[in-house]
């Protein structure tokens, strides 16, 4: 925080006069936030906000309907209040925080926000408008929001995303169609997942390109596609598909993988569609998330991910 000016007047058991904070700049971890002015006043204790507080934060604004900060009250009942974020750019966040560039605004409402302990917990949603569809996330709350290894924590749900958009950003391999599921039960530590169950599925049918089927069949520990379905690989780009699902448990530093079906052969990544028909079997059920994570970056990078 720089350019800090004004004061805060309070008393644990009087009303104390009206006072004014602002700042010139601020940055909350990587995400910097502009100059703002916030009145407050304390009246027994209870330290308020007189008027709704706005801050201008990545081409959007974070708006706080209300807050109360009561310090001398018990522990869970120190800080309350309301919190809107609107018109927030994607883009820019995903710089901020060392994020794959995506386009699109980020916007929520949260009629109660509380501390409890040492984390913020916040009731409410939060919604991107991304890749021609939107995530939502409820059940968030942060621990430990201004320490050095923050943890987030919440569910979302993935509706409706232009899976052509998605993989023009990370960049697999060409998928036409639309995405949905959910990813519930995240935690990320310092931004960096640590545990989640994840479920994505294509339902809807599509094309997938030559290079997308192969990382698809390595991610799932299948390795090199050989036999017929390696030559029908090798003499056609595209593919039809009927539907694509993945799901992954994250669970200490292992993931327990999982598709549209499973049997004691494995379980059934992509189902294909039409001629030439292709199917991918997925054959590792547990995988090292690190391992993984090794898989995907191959991926991205247009290399072709090592089954073992």
């Amino acid at each position: 925080i720089s350019g800090l000016r004004g004061g805060l007047d309070w008393s644990a058991q009087q009303d104390r006069p009206a006072t004014t904070l602002g700042w010139q700049s601020l940055q909350f971890h990587r995400i910097p936030m502009a100059a703002a002015t916030s009145r407050w006043q304390d009246r027994g204790g209870n330290l308020s906000l007189m008027e709704p507080f706005a801050v201008p934060v990545l081409k959007g604004e974070l708006r706080l309907a209300s807050l109360g900060w009561h310090p001398a009250a018990a522990p869970g009942q120190r800080l309350a209040g309301s919190l809107a974020i609107a018109g927030i750019d994607m883009a820019s966040l995903d710089h901020a925080l060392a994020w794959p560039a995506i386009s699109g605004t980020l916007a929520g409402s949260f009629p109660s926000l509380r501390w409890v302990d040492d984390h913020l917990e916040l009731d409410g949603s939060l919604v991107a408008n991304v890749f021609g569809g939107n995530v939502d996330a409820t059940r968030l709350s942060l621990q430990q929001p201004f320490g050095d290894a923050t943890e987030l924590a919440g569910d979302f749900k993935l509706t409706q995303l232009d899976l052509a958009a998605i993989t023009s950003v990370f960049d697999i391999g060409s998928i036409t169609g639309a995405l949905h599921g959910s990813i519930d039960d995240l935690r990320l530590v310092d931004w960096r997942p640590v545990a989640f169950k994840a479920t994505l599925l294509a339902d809807g049918g599509g094309r997938i390109s030559q290079r997308a089927v192969g990382n698809l069949n390595a991610l799932g520990g299948g390795g090199t596609v050989g036999g017929l379905q390696g030559v029908v690989l090798k003499l056609f780009k595209t593919f039809g598909y009927k539907r694509i699902g993945l799901s992954c448990v994250l669970q200490g530093d292992v993931c327990r993988m999982g598709g549209l079906d499973t049997d004691d052969g494995g379980y059934t990544i992509l189902e294909g569609s039409g001629l030439p028909r292709l199917q991918v079997v997925g054959r590792q059920y547990k995988v090292d998330w690190s391992t993984l994570q090794r898989r995907l970056r191959e991926a991205v990078a247009g290399h072709a991910p090592a089954a073992h």
